[in-house]
């Protein structure tokens, strides 16, 4: 087991019907919010108007920015940061899946980098030259995927389509003020998602584990714990998808498999880190992108 150090300060309201508290919550942050979310919302816009609902009968001002695309773009994340400094927002709350809350991650950001936004990012493992953000407005996160884990962690993943690139922003201001895990924001997600979070969820710890340490006991068991929770849960799911205390299962499983517990100590994700540098360096990195 290797030396280490660990810091993660997300305040995490979990639970059943816990959205009912994004108002409270965000007026202690706040009064200007900012929302993020996907330009397509689709299904999500039910959920979007609650909470905007909810927001403002904590008599919160309401921005909405729902212009995240999947892997969101360097320029979407531009805009946005220049969208939160127009409305003067105080607040920022991503919600949807990982796309969602990284480019909430990423304009808050943004809101406050000098300079070129794609100099935040790590985007070449052989000469690292990023310069990460040091101050950021405060984010709330509002997971409605059982995958991503960016609820509870320091990380943003975005794209630069003119450069043919996907990496990420990491550092210490990328962490939410809070975040509200409500299992029931995903009981509406049809099966292949759920199945596709599942194995997102699974592969955050293999990687880990099988690339591990040796002398790792307790990394070792909590990975496999969690690995052991999501199969024996998504099956449960998949049979019945209003069956929340699986779902519940599923969402804290995605939430501890890449906030650090697993790893401090021990190895990261070398997959991940492949599915990147192939992003980056193959003709087909458009296409490629969906590999992770």
């Amino acid at each position: 087991m290797n030396n280490f150090e660990y810091y993660n300060p997300v305040r995490v309201l979990f639970g059943a019907g816990e959205l009912k508290r994004i108002g409270e919550e965000a007026k202690k942050l706040g009064k200007n919010i900012c929302l993020v979310s996907y330009k397509e919302l689709n299904f999500l816009q039910p959920l979007m108007d609650k909470i905007e609902r909810l927001l403002k009968e904590e008599g919160l001002n309401v921005f909405t920015f729902y212009e995240a695309e999947p892997n969101p773009e360097i320029t979407t994340i531009a805009l946005g940061a220049d969208y939160c400094r127009t409305v003067q927002a105080d607040v920022v709350i991503g919600v949807g899946g990982g796309s969602a809350m990284d480019a909430a991650k990423a304009i808050a950001a943004g809101v406050y980098y000098e300079g070129d936004l794609w100099n935040m990012v790590f985007s070449r493992h052989d000469h690292i030259d990023a310069v990460p953000p040091v101050k950021s407005l405060p984010t709330m996160m509002i997971p409605t995927l059982p995958a991503t884990g960016s609820e509870m962690n320091n990380c943003a993943v975005v794209s630069n389509a003119a450069l043919k690139e996907k990496s990420y922003i990491w550092s210490t201001c990328l962490y939410p003020k809070t975040s509200i895990i409500d299992p029931e924001l995903t009981l509406t997600l049809p099966p292949y998602q759920t199945a596709c979070a599942a194995a997102d969820t699974i592969s955050h710890v293999l990687e880990i584990y099988l690339n591990g340490e040796e002398d790792s006991d307790l990394l070792h068991y909590f990975q496999e714990g969690v690995m052991r929770t999501v199969i024996d849960n998504i099956g449960k799911v998949l049979k019945d998808p209003s069956d929340i205390s699986a779902r519940s299962h599923l969402q804290w499983a995605a939430t501890c498999a890449i906030n650090g517990w697993a790893s401090p100590g021990d190895a990261w994700t070398p997959i991940h880190q492949v599915g990147l540098y192939l992003l980056r360096v193959t003709k087909y990195s458009m296409e490629l992108r969906w590999l992770y």
